[in-house]
């Protein structure tokens, strides 16, 4: 236990703790935000903890990364969307997906 010295160092060392938790909230606010997912069904739930298993990372990490592509795959669309828009060319994104993945099968 920490000797009491004085009513003002006290008071000062708690305004001085109490603000420095408040700006460590307000600094992991500005880094990190949180996201909470409702209603996923048990089955699913199983579903998901199995492939971060067995993928050796966590449910949230695995999920992190599921939104992180699921936001890039988003964003090539709406640029071959800008693409096609300017220059007046058709690109279908699953006619070039699947052209990817006849190639990729025809490597060793």
């Amino acid at each position: 236990m920490i000797p009491k010295v004085c009513p003002a160092f006290d008071l000062a060392l708690k305004m001085f703790v109490e603000g420095l938790d408040k700006r460590m909230v307000r600094y992991h606010n500005d880094i990190m935000s949180d996201l909470l997912t409702r209603n996923v069904s048990p089955k699913l739930h199983e579903k998901i903890k199995k492939l971060a298993s067995k993928k050796g990372v966590s449910v949230q990490q695995l999920t992190v990364k599921a939104l992180e592509d699921l936001v890039q795959a988003s964003e090539i669309e709406e640029r071959l969307e800008q693409i096609n828009n300017r220059l007046g060319i058709s690109i279908d994104p699953a006619e070039i997906s699947e052209i990817i993945k006849e190639e990729r099968s025809k490597r060793p």
